[in-house]
């Protein structure tokens, strides 16, 4: 009884075992799993392309920075300060398609 870690992979014996008020009954299960061929030859895969993006034409750049200050993460710690840079940049219309739909529950 064994099992076979590669390609051909072979599950043989599997043990289930439950206890049942006070008996312990076991069975055993034989099963066979095999997976035919070569999973890989053995070369990389070959590089995923990147993805290709409008052509954004800029308009207008608005920077704003804010300084926040939260509330500390535990008793006895002083708040947590400091500043957000938030920078909004407008463009045309790339004339992207519409998002399909989101589903309709049942």
């Amino acid at each position: 009884m064994g099992m076979k870690l590669f390609a051909g992979i072979t599950i043989q014996a599997v043990l289930s075992v439950c206890l049942c008020g006070n008996f312990l009954l076991a069975q055993k299960a034989l099963l066979r799993a095999e997976i035919p061929g070569e999973i890989s030859d053995g070369k990389p895969s070959p590089p995923v392309l990147p993805p290709v993006l409008p052509d954004f034409k800029l308009k207008s750049t608005v920077v704003r920075e804010m300084d926040v200050v939260e509330s500390p993460p535990m008793l006895g710690l002083p708040p947590v300060a400091g500043t957000i840079t938030a920078t909004v940049h407008l463009v045309e219309d790339p004339k992207l398609p519409d998002p399909p739909p989101p589903p309709v529950p049942s």
